[in-house]
């Protein structure tokens, strides 16, 4: 589930 919490951080983070 790594690479999950991965895209959804960097999710969050091009969101912001």
């Amino acid at each position: 589930m790594f690479l999950f919490a991965c895209l959804f951080s960097t999710s969050l983070h091009l969101l912001q």
